[in-house]
């Protein structure tokens, strides 16, 4: 499974992979070129354990999660004009976006709805250009007529998350990699003084608004390790998951820390794309 980190500068993205993947990652760059963070982690499972004492395979597979550091999003204009980015963001499984919420005049909820019009805005202009094309080219009937419900809801300022597609279109459409189809988890970056707390009920109604959950929202805890952030459970039922999370500063330094010293296999491996 490959996942995207995506978050304004300074919210945080950068701390959150080192935390996930037990790397160090240059953070706070403020000037120069930047570049993509590439981390792997294998995910322990004790059925795979199990599995494995019994059957005595000569090697054991374990499942692997990719995560991807991208440069921070400075608006619509950067976003859209980065189509190198944009095609290696397109390429991810699910999205994580981080929001800044630990400091006071932090906006976290302009950073989500930033973050996800540059999405729809990105995909819109994908849906722009290949219906374009289709004009030059012979009938195609179908995707005219997909590509044309997905205009729609992009220029209404909305996610194609929320559209339902049948087998066939779900193939067509396979290929585009839109961005606002994909499954998103939204990360709440909070100050140590907040630990424990409930998701203010602002940020629930703001998830509810977008069709994306927001009651019953988990907090990650002091000493847990990477990978076992449990799942908000209450998004509608066909939709493609949007999760709320908090995490707290404190945790990252000891996440990694504790990820090496228990959970050998979760050790990162990386690499930076320039």
């Amino acid at each position: 499974m490959k996942v995207g980190l995506i978050g304004h500068r300074g919210a945080g993205k950068t701390t959150i992979f080192n935390m996930l993947t037990g790397l160090q990652a240059q953070v706070g760059v403020y000037g120069g070129k930047e570049e993509v963070h590439l981390g792997v982690i294998k995910v322990p499972d004790v059925r795979i354990d199990k599995l494995s004492r019994i059957y005595k395979p000569k090697k054991t597979t374990y499942p692997e999660i990719r995560f991807t550091d991208f440069p921070p999003s400075e608006g619509e204009e950067n976003l859209k004009s980065n189509n190198s980015l944009i095609t290696q963001m397109r390429e991810v499984d699910a999205i994580a976006l981080v929001l800044r919420d630990f400091e006071s005049g932090a906006d976290p909820l302009k950073e989500l709805n930033d973050l996800l019009t540059d999405m729809i805005l990105a995909d819109l202009t994908v849906v722009e250009n290949r219906r374009a094309r289709l004009k030059k080219e012979k009938a195609r009937p179908l995707e005219e007529a997909v590509l044309e419900r997905c205009a729609k809801t992009l220029e209404n300022e909305e996610s194609l998350r929320n559209l339902t597609f049948n087998a066939d279109e779900e193939n067509l459409l396979s290929g585009f990699g839109f961005l606002s189809r994909k499954p998103v988890l939204v990360l709440f970056n909070q100050a140590d003084d907040r630990a424990g707390q409930p998701l203010a009920v602002p940020y629930q109604e703001e998830l509810k608004r977008r069709g994306q959950g927001g009651n019953g929202s988990r907090t990650a805890r002091r000493g847990r390790p990477p990978g076992v952030l449990e799942r908000n459970r209450h998004q509608r039922a066909g939709e493609r998951p949007v999760y709320p999370y908090v995490l707290r500063p404190f945790e990252f330094d000891q996440f990694s820390d504790h990820g090496r010293r228990r959970s050998p296999r979760m050790d990162g491996h990386a690499g930076n794309q320039r």
